[in-house]
Order: structure tokens, then C-alpha cells, then sequence
């Protein structure tokens, strides 16, 4: 193994520490400028001053740059400790550019003055400091845009809630009228006043949909992720959902049909908010079926012991192109003003929230004009939360 002179050593190590920019000086304990290398005298902005490093030698090292912090701080800390390692050090240079550097600052002894000497290695962090300054403001900003947006929308929230509670009172009010008159104890009423006030009362039935859409998600945007969950029976759950969209189904001549598996695993869920997903998923289904179809609510349990419930109808489908965005707030796939279905464009939206709370998921399978698949995955409960108390 062939061994370098020491003085080779030692130019390879200048290069290298000139290549990754950094720099070193040495100055006694008075601030004398024993030794300077020519990327420290660029780094403190003294190369169009001196043109040799060596023309500093004998300098006060406090001539040669502004200190925002006394020389004798620093000097002080590293005769203390005898080495300070990545010390930020903001500094002005002779010209009033505004530097900071990284020190690594030691106690070295000089043999040629038989002193004890401050050996400083330095990298100039200049722009980094400048970078993290940015980052730091625009951070800064940005939380402060976070937390007007917060703001905001509570106060949306809020907005939707009152508004919908206010609007639901009078819808209420409008619809015992009408089927009150309806009913004739308010005297007679002929066919084409009947088929009027029908019109009313399926108007106001649509209007009180969407005011219950608006204020489902303001409640669900109120409460937050908590959930009141417990051991949940899904097939019960799945019947129960079955039996409240029934009328609808009726209504249109859409055939129901549960296709349920025995001895499901029990989920941890909150009953309330399950059985509103499936009442969403089915009642979309009816609605986007022609008359005569049928609705197919199957469950079945997934690999990992899971439950899986699934809502398919033979109904016109949604395009490909709309797939993806179907789960957004407000998105119609028609939202043209002649549209045929009514609603807001709320109810997948909550739904997915929802199974995204219960740690699931919620997808779509669709074929335009053939049919389409709405699938609710749920995590098996851990054994310890279906354990008796």
C-alpha cells in the first residue's frame, strides 16, 4: 500500500474543502488573523480587497466584518467548551452585505507562536437561510390561510344548518295543508284541484329531500370523525334500509331483491350513519332504474373478515368519464337546467365520508345503458370491541 506525502495530503484536502465550499481561518485569542484560505476570504467578501489570503495574516479578525454578536461571545464559548460544532453566525460584511455562516469552531495550539489558537471551518448558508426564511413565511401564511379557511367554513356549515332548519318548518307546514285540503274535511275538491295539489305535494316532498341533504351534511360536517359506534348487524341493518325505501320502489315498479349472506362477522359501526349510506346507495339505485327494473342489496364477507355490502341496479349507468368525480360535493352528472333527476349532489358525497370514518371504502362499478355496482367495504371489528362488558 502506497502512502502520500503529508504535503500531498494536504493539497488533496484543500481541493476538496475548496470543491464543497468550505473554508477555514485561524486567529489567536486577541482576534489576530493567523491563517485565512482563499474560500473564506471569498465567503467574507475580501477577495476584491485583498488578492492573497496571506495579505490578511496580522489583521484583527474584527476588522474584517461587521458582528452582529460580539467577538468575544463566541471566543469565549469555544475556550470553555474548547470546540463549538454548527454554530449559525449572522454577520455584515465591509461592504453591508448581510451574511450568515455555519461554524465549527475549536481550540487548536500553534506551534510556530506557542499560542492557543481559535480554529474556525466555515460554510457560507447564506441562501439557505434565505430559503427557510421563505419556507418559514410561507408556512406562516399559509396556517393563517388554513385557519381563515376553518372559519369560513363553520361558518358555512352553520349557515347551512339554519338556513335548511328554517326552510324545513314551512315545507312542513305547506305539505299538512295541502293534504289536508287533499283529504276533502275542508270541503269538496274536485279531480283537477286533486291532481293540482298532488303536484304541490310531490314539489314540497322533493323540496324537503333536499333540505334533509343540507342539513345531513352540515351535521356531519359539525360532529366531526366521532362516531357512536358499537356491534352492528349488518344484514339487519341492510333489511331494515330495504323496508324504508320500499314506498319509493313501489312507486316506480322497481323490484327489490336481498341477497343476504348468513353468519356475517359483526362490524364496530355506527348504526345511524350505516343505515344512511344504504339508504342513499339504494334509493339512487331506484331512482336511475327505468320502471320495471330491479335492485339487488348483497353482502358477503371479504377476505380479511370483513364485510362487504353491495347495491346493484340494471339501471342507465353513469359514463366513464363521470366516474371518478360522482363522490364529489355537488357534482351532477346531468347539470343541465332540463335535468330529469333531482337532488343536489350531496348524497354520495356523505356516504363515502362516512365509510371513510369506518376506516372503509366506498366504490362504483358502471356500464352506460347495463348497470351499475356500489360497494361498501368495512374492516373486521377487533375481537376486544365485540367482547361483552
Amino acid at each position: 500500500m502506497t502512502t502520500r506525502p503529508p504535503r500531498e495530503m494536504l493539497e488533496i484536502r484543500r481541493e476538496l474543502m475548496a470543491f464543497a465550499d468550505i473554508g477555514i481561518y485561524r486567529y489567536t485569542m486577541d482576534g489576530t488573523v493567523l491563517h485565512m484560505d482563499r474560500t473564506t476570504l471569498r465567503i467574507l467578501e475580501l477577495d476584491d480587497r485583498f488578492a492573497d489570503p496571506a495579505q490578511v495574516v496580522g489583521k484583527n479578525i474584527a476588522d474584517l466584518f461587521e458582528y452582529e454578536l460580539p467577538p468575544g461571545a463566541l471566543r469565549k464559548q469555544v475556550q470553555e467548551t474548547e470546540e463549538v460544532r454548527s454554530y449559525e453566525y449572522s454577520f455584515r460584511t465591509l461592504d453591508g452585505t448581510s451574511k450568515c455562516c455555519l461554524h465549527d469552531s475549536r481550540m487548536v495550539h500553534d506551534h510556530e507562536s506557542n499560542q492557543d489558537t481559535i480554529q474556525v471551518i466555515t460554510r457560507d448558508i447564506t441562501a439557505l437561510k434565505h430559503v427557510q426564511d421563505q419556507l418559514t413565511e410561507t408556512n406562516q401564511d399559509l396556517a393563517q390561510a388554513n385557519a381563515e379557511l376553518q372559519s369560513l367554513d363553520e361558518l358555512k356549515n352553520n349557515l347551512l344548518a339554519n338556513v335548511s332548519h328554517e326552510l324545513r318548518s314551512p315545507l312542513v307546514s305547506v305539505r299538512g295543508y295541502a293534504d289536508l285540503i287533499m283529504s276533502g274535511l275542508s270541503g269538496p275538491v274536485n279531480v283537477e284541484q286533486k291532481r293540482q295539489l298532488q303536484i304541490i305535494v310531490t314539489n314540497v316532498g322533493r323540496l324537503t329531500a333536499i333540505v334533509d341533504e343540507l342539513l345531513d351534511a352540515a351535521q356531519l360536517d359539525r360532529s366531526g370523525s366521532v362516531l357512536q359506534a358499537s356491534p352492528c348487524d349488518i344484514n339487519g341493518l341492510v333489511e331494515a334500509a330495504l323496508l324504508t325505501v320500499t314506498p319509493k320502489s313501489s312507486q316506480r315498479s322497481i323490484e327489490l331483491e336481498p341477497d343476504l349472506t348468513g353468519d356475517l362477522p359483526r362490524i364496530l359501526a355506527d348504526p345511524r350513519l350505516l343505515s344512511q349510506v344504504l339508504v342513499n346507495l339504494l334509493t339512487n339505485a331506484i331512482k336511475f332504474s327505468e320502471p320495471g327494473g330491479h335492485v339487488i342489496a348483497s353482502t358477503s364477507v371479504t377476505p380479511d373478515g370483513g364485510v362487504c355490502i353491495a347495491v346493484a341496479d340494471n339501471g342507465i349507468g353513469i359514463p366513464a368519464k363521470d366516474l371518478e368525480r360522482i363522490f364529489d360535493r355537488f357534482y351532477q352528472v346531468d347539470s343541465s337546467s332540463t335535468r330529469h333527476y333531482t337532488g343536489l349532489g350531496l348524497g354520495l358525497t356523505l356516504s363515502r365520508d362516512i365509510v371513510h370514518r369506518h376506516g372503509g371504502t366506498l366504490t362504483v362499478e358502471s356500464t352506460v345503458s347495463e348497470s351499475t355496482t356500489f360497494r361498501v367495504v368495512l374492516p373486521p371489528a377487533p375481537s376486544k370491541a365485540l367482547e361483552p362488558e
